[in-house]
């Protein structure tokens, strides 16, 4: 079944990044790998970019943000790309041109996202467009601040500062400013923008889009 306290198409009533010791370990060591640290040091910030769709199209707008923030901050940044698409070695091989490749990790295609969810410190989807994608409110419900473009549905539930930034679509500088802000919060105000994120995706469970998607069903029907 679906982990606990995600299901696909809505936000279920437990779990969430923090939720379970289980996957705060996983997490943990999963973090451990991707940024290369270990023990108590301090751990490089995650960027977890959501590529499952369509999304690897803005990649290469993306490294126009991407590559003077990961020159700033060479170990203090990791980007980990979930998904695949035809053109991902494609994206790999050009993310070795740009001596970026250490920082930034194509997992590929993975049956649960949880993991790297739980392992993430903000959630990345620079998408051209996307009128309510899944991706989004499932890092909501996980505790992650989203950072996403005007030209996303989900931008709706973005709090400035709050629980995440929406940025221009197709706009490097905006991105790049997003990113080292999110990048750059301390514990405290990571926790308080996890928790804001978490309440946005609160309201959109699995039984409130199921009574919606009914109702909107009936009415239709109704209206033949």
């Amino acid at each position: 079944g679906p982990p606990s306290g995600l299901v696909k198409g809505g936000v279920g009533r437990r779990g969430g990044r923090r939720g379970g010791r289980r996957h705060s370990e996983a997490g943990g060591r999963g973090k451990a790998e991707v940024t290369g640290k270990r023990g108590n040091g301090a751990m490089a910030g995650v960027v977890m970019f959501d590529a499952r769709k369509s999304t690897f199209a803005a990649l290469s707008g993306l490294r126009k943000a991407l590559q003077p923030l990961l020159a700033e901050n060479p170990a203090e940044i990791a980007i980990v790309v979930v998904g695949n698409d035809k053109h991902r070695d494609h994206y790999a091989a050009e993310a070795g041109r740009l001596d970026v490749a250490s920082r930034v990790r194509f997992i590929g295609p993975v049956a649960d996202p949880l993991p790297y969810y739980a392992m993430a410190d903000v959630f990345l989807l620079p998408t051209v467009y996307d009128p309510f994608p899944n991706a989004a409110l499932e890092a909501l419900a996980c505790g992650l601040p989203v950072i996403t473009t005007d030209a996303c549905g989900a931008a709706e539930l973005i709090e400035e500062g709050v629980n995440g930034w929406v940025v221009a679509s197709g706009q490097a500088t905006p991105l790049r400013e997003a990113m080292r802000a999110a990048t750059g919060l301390g514990d405290m105000q990571l926790h308080a923008m996890s928790s804001a994120a978490r309440r946005a995706a609160e309201p959109w469970s699995l039984a409130t889009l199921s009574t919606a998607l009914l109702a909107l069903y009936r009415s239709l029907i109704g209206k033949r």
